[in-house]
């Protein structure tokens, strides 16, 4: 006899229902006390479902949509085997998942090999995965899927009317403080989501928070679908108390509106066991787990690219074909070599003298090979950043043709392989079209990043940000250079890059006292370089 619990558990109440045999056993609810600790939660829960010996159960835990992190991705053209790579890609740069296969999962939406890819992501915190663990290990449960407790309601409707989600349809699941909204299109889950609902207990706004997400809904899938609007089920147990719902909503929207009442469709409900409206996605999970049916997200089993079937009779078809091969070379091989064994001898003596040597100059010719590797790919660092440093102040501060007004000071500069990205500071918006000009006369390509105002230096007050691609590749080999990222930044204040004009050695002011002098007050008008 095949067992499956669902749970589901806030700071006031634990939720959970026990199928059996794939009909529900018990649907239910316990108060807690706020603020238990995990292994105080576990006893709490180990007493509660003692009754149906949860030991040997399978148990799936529904979290809401508070403890998750979701997020829609619209991703390039893909095949379904290629998705789960793609998606873990995207994932990587924008969520932060807690393992690489554990705590993350994703909904396939729309799309495939031709369209764009529009899935729903799902990611669990590490700590909150560590905290539900521990939960069941208290319980004395056998953790088997984590799942967002949204995904109980279409499982539910799926299995009390399997052939009613023809074409498109949309479904409103309200409950006293949320609703789950979800849309199908010939049976498939097209969107998902869960949106907070008034809580101050007035219908006008309950009812104008669902009609709201409706019309969004509905705006979303006219973008592709051409037959029309669909139709919109208002899925609930409460037929009494949805009914006025339904008709306000059908007067608000263009779609019709009908009100669905999934228990009395359900095939696996008793009269003696109906579920409260708190259990009823739970009802959805637990039977799904019965009947070994996955669910839509599972953050503890996640999609990954399937693994390609291994055909058993042809690889013992490749190995006795090599084996044979091998015999037949071996043989060959043998027969050649048994007339002159006497040459042979002299020439493996030969051969072992020159091993060190030959040792000695493979090792050469590899270093030799990673050096011009090195110097092809590599640009010359200082020459780069010399020229750069003449585009940013080609005059120096003490020159009659230096224009204050477009000075520029900077700030960090990276230089990553065949990019170079530089941070500065400058008086105006007006002083940035200057510099990048400088730099395309120096055969550079600037583009231009984030540009804002700073409060980091009052002189300074515009920061900008502009990445430079480099083309030049160096033609002599530097010690100095590194194939990893250059970065040059300051800690205290901004930091120019000096070009060759503003050195002492190439300055004849720095031999005449008094222009020394008048160039000292200058500076001091300007931020320190």
């Amino acid at each position: 006899m095949s067992t499956a619990i669902a749970l589901y558990w806030n700071e006031s109440a634990l939720h959970y229902v026990v199928v059996q045999d794939q009909h529900v056993d018990a649907a239910a609810s316990v108060d807690l006390e706020s603020g238990l600790s995990p292994v105080a939660l576990g006893q709490r829960m180990a007493e509660a479902l003692a009754p149906y010996s949860p030991g040997r159960a399978k148990v799936v835990v529904a979290l809401g949509r508070g403890a998750l992190e979701w997020q829609h991705l619209l991703l390039p053209p893909c095949t379904a085997d290629e998705l789960p790579d793609v998606v873990r890609l995207q994932a990587d740069r924008e969520l932060r998942p807690a393992d690489e296969d554990l705590g993350f999962d994703f909904l396939p939406l729309v799309g495939d090999e031709k369209t764009p890819q529009e899935v729903l992501t799902v990611a669990l915190e590490e700590s909150e995965l560590a905290k539900i663990r521990k939960v069941c290990r208290a319980a004395n449960l056998t953790l088997e899927r984590i799942v967002p407790l949204a995904a109980g309601w279409p499982a539910l409707l799926q299995q009390a009317a399997p052939d009613a989600q023809l074409g498109t349809q949309i479904f409103v699941a309200p409950q006293a403080k949320d609703a789950t909204l979800w849309a199908t299109r010939a049976g498939h889950v097209v969107l998902l989501r869960q949106f907070q609902l008034a809580s101050n207990g007035d219908p006008v706004a309950y009812a104008g928070a669902i009609s709201g997400e409706l019309r969004r809904t509905l705006l979303t899938l006219s973008q592709h679908e051409e037959n029309g609007n669909p139709v919109i089920s208002l899925v609930s147990n409460q037929r009494d108390h949805h009914l006025e719902l339904a008709k306000t909503l059908d007067e608000q929207l263009e779609a019709p509106v009908q009100l669905r009442d999934v228990t009395a469709q359900h095939p696996n409900l008793s009269p003696e066991t109906l579920p409260t409206a708190s259990t009823l996605p739970l009802v959805g999970l637990a039977i799904d787990e019965s009947q070994a049916n996955k669910p839509l997200v599972d953050l503890l089993h996640p999609r990954k690219r399937p693994q390609k079937k291994i055909d058993v009779r042809t690889y013992a078809l490749a190995v006795v074909a090599g084996t044979l091969l091998i015999g037949s070379l071996g043989w060959s091989s043998y027969s050649k070599l048994s007339a002159p064994l006497k040459k042979a001898a002299k020439d493996q003596a030969e051969l072992t003298l020159l091993e060190e040597s030959l040792d000695d100059l493979k090792a050469d010719e590899e270093r030799a090979a990673s050096i011009r590797d090195w110097q092809g790919e590599t640009p010359n660092v200082l020459r780069h950043l010399q020229q750069v440093s003449k585009s940013i102040r080609p005059n120096p501060l003490e020159d009659e043709e230096f224009v204050s007004e477009q000075d520029v000071v900077l700030e960090k500069l990276v230089f990553d392989k065949r990019h170079l990205t530089l941070e500065a500071l400058a008086r105006d918006n007006k002083a940035v079209q200057p510099l990048e000009s400088r730099l395309r006369e120096s055969a550079y390509r600037p583009q231009r990043g984030k540009s804002e105002p700073s409060e980091k230096n009052k002189a300074y007050p515009w920061h900008f940000r502009s990445t430079i691609e480099i083309t030049t590749v160096s033609d002599s080999f530097d010690a100095s250079e590194s194939s990893t990222p250059t970065e040059i930044s300051t800690t205290d204040s901004p930091t120019t890059v000096p070009s060759a004009s503003d050195s002492s050695a190439s300055d004849p002011s720095a031999s005449d006292p008094s222009t020394s002098k008048a160039s000292e007050d200058k500076k001091t008008a300007e931020p320190q370089s």
